[in-house]
Order: structure tokens, then sequence, then C-alpha cells
């Protein structure tokens, strides 16, 4: 039998209302079978009401899943929504951050400046002190030199102003031709021991304004001579209430008693800075 005839045949067969009611049967079997096995039914269960049951069952799950699936859907754009605000949010804040940052390093910049500044302005007022206090040492060093000329001009005025006669008996040791030379003169290590010498002399015979005059003069050049000699020699620095000292101090004639306390200081000695030696003892008063 050629392939023709087979098909033929096989046609013929297949149009058997008997052989399509057995292969109907076959196919109807088969499809019960993998539907029994889709949906786990027994053979002795499986019917049309149970069939409909599980599809129901299928549609009711098919839809809770929709649902469901829905809802985590909307679960999803919620979230994913939340997410963009906490991403604008973190933006936002980035932003912020970075502001803050970049005003802060302003800050530093700032402070540092600041810092510069006022290291610059303490230096100045450093400066500005050392220049003061300079300033300070010079006016009392003008001061000084003021009040030394005012107390020279003093001493001068004062010689000045002494009687003619006294001048006179003076003119070996001050001369009154001008400061400078009343100066120049009188500072001598001759003329201040006998500018001495000549006090100690008139104040036994009594004090008076113009001898009180002469202890002024000799004090003020005394300064002078003080200076000119190297800090050799100074006044003796006895106070008053100190214990009378026969090797060291001369007992003026208006004294009252022979010992004791000095009650006032009529002409200061002369004393060496070094040895404490008296090159002349101070005139003092007792009671």
């Amino acid at each position: 039998m050629n392939d023709k005839e087979f098909k033929e045949k096989l046609i013929n067969l297949l149009e058997d209302k008997e052989v399509r009611e057995k292969i109907e049967s076959n196919f109807i079997e088969r499809i019960k079978h993998l539907l029994k096995k889709i949906f786990g039914i027994a053979d002795e269960n499986f019917d049309e009401n149970t069939l409909l049951k599980k599809l129901k069952d299928i549609e009711d799950k098919k839809e809770k899943l929709s649902a469901e699936n829905l809802r985590l859907s909307e679960q999803e754009r919620e979230y994913k929504s939340q997410l963009d605000k906490v991403r604008d949010q973190n933006s936002d804040l980035k932003s912020k951050l970075d502001q803050n940052i970049k005003k802060n390093d302003k800050l530093e910049i700032d402070l540092q400046e600041s810092n510069k500044e006022k290291e610059i302005l303490k230096n100045k007022l450093e400066q500005s002190n050392t220049k003061n206090k300079n300033l300070e040492e010079k006016s009392r060093e003008s001061q000084k030199e003021l009040d030394k000329f005012k107390s020279d001009f003093s001493a001068y005025d004062k010689f000045l102003s002494l009687s003619e006669q006294k001048r006179e008996k003076l003119k070996n040791i001050l001369r009154g031709d001008s400061l400078a030379t009343f100066i120049a003169v009188g500072v001598q290590p001759k003329n201040i021991e006998n500018l001495w010498d000549y006090l100690s002399s008139i104040l036994r015979e009594g004090q008076d304004d113009e001898t009180n005059k002469l202890i002024e003069i000799f004090y003020s050049l005394f300064e002078y001579y003080k200076e000119a000699s190297g800090r050799i020699y100074e006044l003796d620095s006895v106070e008053v209430g100190d214990e009378f000292d026969a090797t060291k101090y001369m007992r003026h004639n208006s004294s009252i008693d022979h010992s004791g306390k000095i009650t006032s200081i009529i002409l200061r000695g002369i004393v060496n800075i070094n040895t404490k030696d008296t090159k002349r003892q101070s005139i003092v008063k007792l009671g």
C-alpha cells in the first residue's frame, strides 16, 4: 500500500462514527484525568459540580490575589512617594549642609582674619604702650630736669636775694654772674667744703633767714657735686628721733640736752658712700 492509499484509508476511518466516538471518549477521559491531577480531586469525587466549585475557588483566589496585588501596588506607589519625599528632604538637607559648610568655612576665614587683625592691634597696642612708657620715662626725666632747673634757679635766685655784704663774704665760694657760672663754681669740691665750713661757723652765732637760704643753696649745689664726683659722697641720712652719737654728729649750741634723741637737724653732714666715713659731721639739736 502506497502512502496515498494509506492516507485515504486513515481519513475514512476518522470519518467513521464509531471511531470518532471512541477518539472523543478517550480525549475526554484524558482531559478529566488532567483536571483531576491539576485540582487534586479523587476519582470518586470528580463531577461537574466539584469542578465548577474548584474553578470558582480559583476565580475567588485570583480576585483576592488581584486585590492584594492592587493593594501592594498602591503601597509600593506610597512607599515610592515617601521615598521621593525623603530623597527631596535629604537633598534639601544636603544643600543646607553644603551651605552651612560654606558658611562655616567663611566664618573660619573671617575668624582667622579677625585673629590676624587682633594680633595686629595687639602688637600696635604693645608698641603704643612701649611708646607711652618711653614717653612717660622721658616725661619723668624732663620733669626731673625741670624740677632741677627750678631748684637750680631757685638756689640762684636765693643767692641773688642775699644781702650784698653776705655775697661779698662768699665771693671766693659762689659767683652770681649767671646761673651757669653760679653752678659751675659752686659744685667744685673745694667750694662745696668751704661753703659747708662757712655755714658751720655762722651757725654758732645763731640762725637767721639768710643762713637758712644758704643751707638750701648748699643742698641744691651738693646734688650737682654728688653726680660730678662720681657719687662718692652723699648727705648724711640722719633723721629726727635718732639717738645722738658724738662720733657722727655735732651738738648745736641751741641744744638743751647733751645726749638723747635728736629733735632737729640744723645742717646735714657729708658721708663717703662706700666707706661710710664722715667727712663733715651733721649739726643737730637735742631737746
